[in-house]
């Protein structure tokens, strides 16, 4: 069918007032709007499932890989945009160490797979000032016990056996912040 074909649809009576319920609180201009705002979300929504369906399978091999190699481990579920203290000894080189506060920046989507590792943001008390590599975090604001900053420039994947304890989640204003810093960063 081509883009610019008219064509009409005949919905039963009870499916025609949902779209017009819809269409009024969607403010579209017209049912045609509605129909393929929602065909578009269904599309959305199963790529979403296909997506979380692969994380799960993926996670499921590297899962059984690594109890191989060292016995069972305990699964830990963080969540995106939480501070958790980690463990992150021992340290290499640049590398922060210690037990420090980190952001999970890890998709929920993988988490929820019981995923073995997690990607992670370190905190860091060493204040710089507000910057392209840091995120300044007032004390408290997610449960950190002093002001501190999210080393942008320091993302990591930890083992979750390093997470000791979640703190609290990070304000969305916060979390978008780090998220376009570490865009720009990793120029993704």
């Amino acid at each position: 069918m081509r883009s610019n074909t008219k064509s009409s649809i005949t919905l039963p009576p009870e499916e025609l007032r949902i779209v017009l319920a819809l269409q009024a609180k969607l403010k579209a201009k017209s049912k045609v709007e509605v129909v393929r705002r929602g065909l578009r979300l269904l599309r959305d929504v199963t790529e979403r499932e296909a997506l979380r369906e692969a994380y799960r399978k993926a996670s499921r091999a590297t899962r059984a890989s690594l109890s191989r190699e060292r016995g069972h481990f305990r699964v830990v579920r963080p969540r995106r945009g939480v501070l958790y203290l980690a463990d992150l000894n021992p340290r290499r080189g640049a590398e922060p160490g210690t037990v420090r506060p980190v952001l999970i920046i890890q998709t929920d989507l993988l988490n929820e797979t019981g995923h073995p590792s997690t990607w992670v943001l370190p905190c860091t008390t060493r204040l710089t000032g507000e910057n392209l590599l840091r995120v300044v975090l007032p004390r408290g604001i997610a449960g950190n016990r002093e002001e501190c900053e999210v080393m942008v420039d320091q993302s990591r994947a930890i083992d979750n056996r390093r997470l000791t304890r979640s703190l609290k989640p990070l304000p969305r204003s916060l979390l978008a912040e780090v998220v376009e810093k570490l865009r720009r960063v990793g120029e993704l």
